[in-house]
């Protein structure tokens, strides 16, 4: 009698194991789903209008499940009755999707992700960009890393799915040289070379990159780029490239990264640092900023010219790169009403953007506020 009760609760066991192992994971639809679109649907079905086929959006949740006349392309959690679905599978030319004139061809791992996908619910996710920040929790065992370190753990937990592991640690001066030319820009001196390849304590490399990011030199690195996407330059631009003293605000970046301002106080003051109220002498500096762009005031001057004002506010401290200037731009994060609205209003603005002055930039932070909060 205890011989048949434990093969019928081993038999329970094995059915209630089998059944936990072969449901499916959660899809991820910024990592598995939204790049299967974006490669196969997105031209004929996403956000670029001179493109779009059959009036149908696949980039949008309320596209995707839209009523077509009795269908549509997706039914959260039911594969066999969307469209999407049908289409990916046809064996019929003219309803096959994508079409086979295109010479691109779903493998059918894409179908399953896609199929479980909108069997899960269908979920869309916003751009990774605009959602909010979390602490994720750090996995705690891998057989794939001995280190304590949150980066290799979290490296570790994704090449446990894959048929990788870590390379083998790297000779100390190959490592002193990455770490001087990824945050200074320039070599050891020999002094330096020593006091690292000599220390034998267990945290040498730790000490090392705090010496480096208290460096002076460290903020001039990072500052580089910052100022090639603002343009930064000592001189107007045009014919006569007449000179332009802006060498206060490269200093005051330079200074911002050494002391790791926070990005938000960076942009707030950047485009703004001038009308915060009882603002420092270094906080107006900031607001130069809004100063770097070709100028001129010679009386031909186009105030077309000046729209470009709205890329690095786009790029820079949007992170939308140059959108603002193509809000029907296949790849745009945000609608083209917002984007519009800043166009236009920068676009109003011809007589101040053409003479520097940045007496409009109150407005311009009150929009970029009011865009930030709506994420």
């Amino acid at each position: 009698m205890t011989y048949c009760k434990t093969h019928l609760i081993l038999f329970i066991l094995t059915l209630f194991v089998g059944r936990l192992l072969n449901a499916a994971l959660p899809v991820d639809f910024t990592n598995e789903v939204r790049p299967i679109l974006s490669e196969y649907c997105f031209h004929c079905h996403g956000p670029d209008k001179s493109t779009r086929k059959a009036k149908l959006r696949l980039d949008l949740s309320e596209g995707a499940l839209r009523d077509l006349g009795g269908y549509s392309a997706v039914i959260p959690g039911k594969p066999e009755d969307s469209e999407l679905v049908f289409r990916l599978h046809s064996e019929d030319k003219e309803e096959l999707m994508p079409p086979p004139e295109t010479g691109k061809r779903l493998s059918e791992k894409q179908k399953k992700i896609l199929e479980e996908w909108i069997k899960q619910g269908a979920i869309y996710e916003e751009h990774w960009s605009f959602l909010p920040i979390e602490n994720p929790v750090v996995p705690t065992k891998s057989s794939k890393t001995k280190s304590i370190h949150p980066v290799d753990r979290f490296l570790a937990k994704r090449l446990e799915s894959e048929a990788y592991s870590f390379a083998q640690p790297t000779e100390k001066k190959t490592l002193l040289r990455r770490l001087y030319f990824d945050l200074l820009g320039m070599p050891p001196t020999q002094k330096e070379a020593n006091q690292f390849l000599t220390d034998k304590s267990d945290n040498a490399y730790d000490q090392l990159v705090d010496r480096l990011l208290a460096d002076q030199r460290f903020g001039e690195r990072m500052a580089v780029h910052w100022l090639d996407l603002v343009r930064y330059s000592d001189t107007i631009g045009y014919h006569s490239d007449n000179f332009m003293e802006v060498s206060a605000y490269r200093d005051y970046v330079i200074d911002a990264f050494n002391e790791n301002m926070s990005y938000d106080q960076f942009v707030i003051e950047n485009l703004a640092g001038d009308l915060i109220p009882e603002s420092s002498k270094r906080q107006k500096i900031a607001s130069g900023y809004n100063r770097l762009l070709q100028t001129t005031q010679e009386g031909g001057a186009q105030a077309a010219e000046y729209t470009a004002i709205t890329k690095p506010i786009g790029f820079e401290t949007l992170g939308l790169f140059g959108w603002v200037l193509l809000p029907d731009a296949p790849n745009a994060m945000i609608t083209s009403s917002t984007l519009l609205q800043l166009r236009i209003f920068i676009l109003s603005q011809p007589f101040l953007l053409i003479f520097r002055k940045n007496l409009w930039a109150e407005e311009i932070l009150t929009f970029t506020c009011q865009l930030l909060n709506r994420k």
